[in-house]
């Protein structure tokens, strides 16, 4: 279809004047200096009102009504220090040492007043004579709040300050003679230490020295406080029972028993050998059986023992 001049004449005058239309539209913003454009209109004249005050009354300041400042200054936090231990430990019948956690100048400066002080490089520890305890306990507890000490229990204190008796002069006759005479000279001391503790010792000797010969020994110079009771290890039990027919032979076959079993008849036991199990199933019975003289292989055992005779008291 082919249009008159007149018709295209017309046309393009609307085309032109939806154009010019088109660039006046007030949707359009351009940026002279980004050459970009925004689809959103601009708001002229707007303004946001800063610092502005509160007028909510409901709020409550965070001062004070006497309008004093109650933060508590940072210095308070970055001040504050842990407190050094000193911790008394013994090393000899004679000496002790003090082991610092942390080093301490006040605390070095306690050592050096001290006439004993003696300190090691190698180890970084002060020690002192144990005469002087006090001494050093004094000093040390006037930096309380710097330091805080640990201290020798006392009744370490009084078995080091106990007088040292001689042992040479303990009389071992009521030891049977086989197991006397098979002693060697440690062992001889070990038993007579633990006679003159009244029977109330613990023998810590190595493996193979002889344990099982010096409290058989102790235990034979009771031999009026018996029965005796032996808790040991099942492998063990061999061994002791061995043991006592050879060495005291005075012990007849019928009163040396090995406990198998909690329904056992041990009325007529001089010597009662059991295991640690059968301890703890058959310590009722064990009470009432009243032993004197106890060998016990493990001292665990006894916190056992102690429960159960505060039970039935």
């Amino acid at each position: 279809m082919q249009c008159t001049a007149e018709e295209i004449e017309r046309k393009r005058q609307q085309a032109l004047q939806i154009l010019a239309s088109k660039n006046k539209s007030p949707l359009k913003c351009v940026s002279a200096a980004q050459n970009s454009y925004s689809a959103l209109p601009v708001t002229p004249n707007r303004q946001f009102k800063f610092h502005k005050s509160n007028t909510n009354t409901n709020f409550k300041s965070y001062q004070a009504n006497n309008g004093k400042d109650n933060s508590k200054p940072i210095t308070q936090y970055l001040d504050k220090q842990t407190s050094i231990t000193a911790k008394c430990v013994v090393t000899s019948n004679v000496k002790f040492t003090v082991e610092l956690s942390a080093f301490s100048t006040p605390a070095i400066e306690v050592f050096k007043s001290i006439p004993s002080r003696q300190y090691d490089a190698n180890t970084k520890q002060w020690s002192f004579q144990l005469q002087e305890y006090e001494i050093v306990l004094a000093k040390l507890n006037a930096l309380k709040g710097h330091l805080d000490v640990v201290k020798i229990p006392q009744f370490v204190l009084k078995c080091l300050r106990s007088p040292v008796h001689d042992l040479s002069k303990i009389d071992l006759s009521p030891i049977e003679p086989e197991l006397r005479n098979s002693l060697m000279p440690f062992q001889r001391e070990g038993v007579a230490y633990g006679i003159d503790k009244g029977g109330r010792c613990l023998i810590a000797d190595d493996m193979g020295l002889g344990k099982t010969f010096q409290a058989l020994g102790i235990a034979s110079y009771y031999r009026k406080e018996w029965p005796l009771l032996i808790v040991t290890t099942a492998s063990m039990k061999n061994t002791w029972e061995e043991t006592i027919r050879q060495y005291l032979p005075s012990i007849s076959l019928m009163h040396l028993q090995y406990m198998v079993s909690t329904k056992d008849f041990i009325n007529d036991a001089k010597v009662l050998i059991l295991s640690h199990d059968m301890l703890t199933r058959a310590v009722d019975k064990l009470i009432e059986k009243k032993f004197g003289v106890l060998i016990l292989m493990n001292l665990i055992l006894l916190k056992i023992l102690k429960q159960k005779v505060l039970k039935q008291q």
